[in-house]
């Protein structure tokens, strides 16, 4: 088991992702949290505060529930 510090996702975490999106492999999340995609989706948005960015927040299903069934959701 690995706990995540701020020191580890700082210097390890948070250059990794920086690097997956610089490839474009992360353009699938981005386009649902910037609003591009999937909106259809979206059980809840909230901003944030003043519209700060690191307090939005941002609820969707599991992208394999079948709409229908509400034992099978998971969020």
């Amino acid at each position: 088991m690995v706990t995540e510090t701020p020191e580890i996702y700082k210097n390890q975490i948070r250059p990794y992702i920086a690097k997956q999106r610089e490839e474009g492999r992360l353009d699938w999340v981005f386009n649902i949290l910037e609003g591009r995609k999937e909106q259809e989706d979206i059980m809840f948005r909230d901003p944030g505060q003043d519209g700060a960015k690191e307090e939005a927040f941002l609820l969707a299903p599991d992208l394999n529930w079948d709409r229908k069934t509400l034992t099978s959701l998971h969020l």
